[in-house]
Formats: structure tokens, sequence, C-alpha cells
């Protein structure tokens, strides 16, 4: 293999390395400009759109282990890396497949791990660290307010009853 191609299969292992996420995506018959959109969406749940050669990545991919997998590298392939969210970057992915009606993703990969697209489809439907944090929030945020009430409930029914008793709305016992 030429220099310059193998400093390309090291530049995508580093890369691979450093990513704690794969997605591949088919990307026939995009538009520039559908490129750039997806390119900014990614960017903004902190992931990167890469066009790689096959031949390339397979190299890649057979240095860190992962040729094992049995991945289908046939048409014209990108990598979506990131350490950020996965599942925001499913999402991302899916939503702007569902808008634009491609990319089409082939596959996943998390750590070290193969995900199918239907696994890549369970993940884009998760919620995000952020709505599970809220979520988690709101959880230990209700017991605290159930025993609020609880314990404010008898002052509230004394100050009821006196008002009741004030406006002699009721008879009187």
């Amino acid at each position: 293999m030429r220099p310059e191609k193998t400093s390309i299969a090291a530049d995508i292992q580093n890369c691979l390395k450093q990513s704690s996420f794969l997605f591949m995506v088919g990307y026939a018959g995009m538009q520039v400009a559908h490129f750039d959109e997806l390119r900014k969406r990614l960017k903004a749940v902190n992931a990167k759109l890469c066009v790689v050669k096959n031949t390339l990545l397979l190299r890649a991919m057979q240095g860190l282990g992962f040729s094992k997998f049995g991945l289908d590298f046939c048409g014209q392939n990108a990598l979506i890396t990131g350490d950020g969210d996965v599942c925001a970057a499913a999402k991302v992915l899916r939503l702007f497949a569902l808008e634009f009606e491609k990319p089409a993703i082939k596959m996943g990969m998390l750590g070290d791990v193969p995900l199918s697209l239907a696994q890549v489809e369970v993940l884009a439907s998760l919620p995000s660290y952020d709505e599970l944090r809220a979520q988690l929030l709101g959880l230990f945020k209700e017991p605290a307010g159930r025993l609020l009430r609880v314990l404010s409930e008898p002052g509230a029914s004394l100050v009821r009853l006196f008002w009741l008793k004030a406006n002699k709305s009721v008879p009187p016992l």
C-alpha cells in the first residue's frame, strides 16, 4: 500500500479509537447541501461525519480487530463517529433520514459491540441524557412533595374549618 494510504488508514484508525460509537450510513444520491445540513446537526450533538473509502476503512478496522464482525462495505459509505451521547446522534440520523429519505443507516457499533439496524432504531427512540436526568430529578422530588402535602394537611384542614365556621356556610355540629 502506498504511504499516503497507510497514513489515511492510520488516521481513520485513530478516529475509531477515540470514538465511543460508530454508525455507517450509505449516502448514495445525497446532495452537498444535505451533507452540510447533516454535518451541522451532528456537530450539535458532538458527532462528526466522514466520507472514507471502503478499502481504507476495512484496513483500519482490521487493525483494531473489528474484522470479525463481517461488515458489508459495498456502495458509498460514510462514518459517523463521536464521543458524546450516542442516543442523540442516532436520533439526529433517524430524523434526518425521515426528513430527506437519505442517508440509509447500515449498521452501528457501540464500543466494540456491533449494532443491528433495529438496535440503532431503539437507541434513536431512547430519551437523551438531559431528558433522563430531568425524569430522575422528578422521581427524587415526588416523595418530598407528597411528604410536604401530608404534613401540611392537618394545618390546612384546621384553617378551612375556622373559615367555614366564620362564614357560617355549614350548620353547627
